[in-house]
């Protein structure tokens, strides 16, 4: 009789401590997501590019990532094509938009990003 009541009190105690992680998970997920919640402020971490849309913008990365752009020139030229503009680390931008691993990023001071441009998560503070 008291092994049956330990082992239930041994199971509710595995479940509780399984729903309490579950709980925990989903809390910390919902924080991560929070950091970039419309309408609030954040720095840009590390020099970038903002686009009117994001296939532009991952076109953009792969072109640069792959030096397809021999100059400085030729990049802005590219830029300026695709409704692209650059961020500079430590830029503060209000976020206006998340989706999945993008966010669209305004900036008073760039005219090229009205109403807003997107850039990847990872490129900004959380």
């Amino acid at each position: 009789m008291f092994a049956t009541q330990i082992a239930l009190l041994d199971m509710k105690a595995v479940c509780l401590i399984a729903l309490l992680e579950l709980i925990s998970a989903d809390a910390t997920a919902a924080a991560e997501e929070s950091k970039f919640a419309p309408y609030t402020e954040t720095l840009v971490r590390k020099e970038s590019f903002a686009c009117k849309k994001i296939s532009d913008l991952d076109r953009l990365i792969q072109l640069d990532g792959q030096g397809a752009f021999t100059s400085g020139m030729q990049l802005y030229q590219y830029s300026k094509r695709h409704n692209c503009v650059g961020l500079s680390t430590n830029r503060r931008v209000r976020v206006i938009a998340v989706q999945d691993d993008y966010v669209c990023v305004y900036d008073s001071r760039e005219p090229g990003l009205s109403p807003c441009g997107w850039t990847h998560k990872d490129g900004l503070s959380r």
